[in-house]
């Protein structure tokens, strides 16, 4: 039976392997990559193949597929997309094919649907069948939707100039070409960019049905994650956290910062990165070379002698 204890990938000297909470090999460092556990199973490179093992570190989809060049696939709707023959299509946990590698391009499942690609974007739901298609030149890439998700974004080109719009999951332009920059919506406010000379001069927030929240007055801005969106001020070019009104609950004092990830965030100050909770308070002081955000309750970080694997509150359960 497969233990519900978690598990984490770790590198060592260029060869992956899994822990447990207790720092403890369960799979010593033998593959080549390995992504992160998502409902159940996790994805490794091996031969260049890419295959799944399961919390106890059993193979239980054979390194057979192909691997994506940035990231590793992961499961989500009880499917992940996988690659075979150039061509992506959609495997279930017992590695059968629920949907044939046919597409050029597939995105996670979320609420029951992906967007695929095969000369045009299109939007298909867990059978495969096609529920409409799209006419974007272009759509970021999600490696987790958020849970307040309203709606994603997509570029398209109206005469000589690219707007982005915004598409619910049956991909309806739910928010029309009327800027040039959108991130996507959460709880139905998203930030906007306003342009000069096809560069992005300022940020504000906008609510799905088109009304201004908060004038240009930032100079970045990232989406909405756990109700605070990272903006920079444009009076000391630093980074804080905004409300959906546009208001810093958060002051601008970092001079880099990660969106909010189970209560903690990312914050780079003074050379080093930490973390802080969403009341601005410093839980992990800073230390870290580079960090990711947290799942399942712990971080990877690096450090200036390897890397580790830190609890909400910077404890080390595993370094390197």
């Amino acid at each position: 039976m497969m233990s519900n204890t978690l598990r984490f990938p770790v590198e060592i000297r260029d060869k992956w392997g899994l822990i447990n909470e207790a720092g403890e090999y369960v799979v010593k460092p033998i593959y080549e990559d390995m992504g992160w556990f998502s409902e159940g199973l996790v994805s490794f490179r091996q031969n260049n193949r890419i295959g799944f093992l399961n919390r106890d570190g059993k193979e239980v989809i054979t390194a057979n597929f192909e691997p994506y060049k940035h990231r590793m696939p992961e499961f989500s709707g009880g499917l992940a997309a996988i690659k075979m023959d150039s061509k992506v299509g959609y495997m279930d946990y017992s590695g059968s094919w629920r949907i044939p590698p046919m597409y050029d391009v597939g995105f996670d499942f979320m609420k029951g649907h992906a967007l695929v690609a095969k000369e045009v974007f299109r939007v298909i739901n867990s059978s495969g069948e096609v529920i409409s298609e799209l006419p974007a030149s272009d759509i970021s890439y999600k490696e987790r939707w958020p849970d307040n998700w309203s709606a994603f974004t997509a570029r398209l080109w109206r005469g000589q100039k690219l707007f982005t719009v915004a598409l619910n999951q049956y991909s309806d332009i739910v928010f029309p070409p009327r800027f040039a920059l959108l991130t996507d919506f959460c709880n139905g406010v998203a930030g906007f960019a306003v342009s000069e000379d096809d560069i992005d001069i300022a940020f504000g927030l906008v609510a799905l049905n088109e009304q201004i929240v908060r004038n240009p007055e930032f100079i970045w801005m990232k989406g909405f994650s756990e109700g605070l969106a990272v903006a920079g001020s444009i009076s000391n070019r630093k980074f804080g956290f905004i409300n959906s009104s546009g208001e810093y609950l958060i002051s601008p004092q970092f001079d880099r910062a990660l969106s909010f990830s189970e209560g903690r965030a990312g914050v780079f100050i003074g050379g080093k990165w930490g973390f802080i909770d969403n009341q601005g308070k410093m839980m992990v002081e800073p230390q870290f070379e580079r960090v990711a955000s947290y799942r399942d309750k712990y971080a990877r970080v690096k450090t200036a002698a390897g890397q580790a694997i830190i609890d909400s509150f910077g404890q080390r359960i595993w370094e390197s």
